[in-house]
């Protein structure tokens, strides 16, 4: 605990481990952060062991940052969600919010760098896919990433540089 305050009330993370590595504040990657190894395969945490573990690790959370977000396209906030839910499944979240009642903050210039192998946060339209294979985990998982990203409903935009030397006339 630090001042009286859980370490874990806030969790940091980003698409990459050098944006993780720069953000600091013990970040870590989103793949780690949702316990997610191996990015070829998806699927819920079946292994109640694991996932025990897994909601002791989220047990305190309740506010994620995420930085980065540009990379994190709608299949991935899907599988955050899909994981924060399942963290903070039945009386951990009683009303069944999304990203598991956990608050979060998205951190960057969306128009920055392009998800990879990944529809962008603003693209409303529906997956490629959703006429031909609907029950695909790509679709379903691009589909519950849209709902996520339309939820948020608040953007701060920042006006000043505070980081780097801007150069008046290059």
């Amino acid at each position: 605990k630090r001042q009286g305050i859980s370490a874990d009330f806030v969790k940091a993370a980003a698409p990459t481990g050098s944006a993780a590595f720069n953000l600091r504040f013990g970040a870590s990657t989103i793949h780690r952060l949702i316990q997610w190894c191996n990015p070829r395969f998806w699927s819920i945490i079946r292994n109640d062991q694991q996932l025990h573990r897994f909601q002791e690790f989220l047990q305190h959370t309740q506010l994620i940052i995420l930085d980065e977000m540009s990379l994190i396209g709608r299949q991935m906030m899907g599988r955050i969600d899909s994981r924060l839910t399942q963290a903070k499944a039945g009386r951990r979240n009683p009303m069944s919010h999304d990203l598991g009642g956990i608050s979060c903050v998205c951190a960057g210039d969306p128009a920055q760098c392009e998800a990879i192998s990944d529809q962008q946060p603003y693209d409303k339209k529906p997956h490629k896919d959703l006429s031909s294979d609907p029950s695909a985990n790509r679709v379903t998982l691009s589909t519950r990433g849209l709902a996520i990203y339309s939820k948020f409903d608040k953007v701060v935009i920042l006006t000043t540089c505070h980081r780097l030397k801007t150069i008046d006339d290059p």
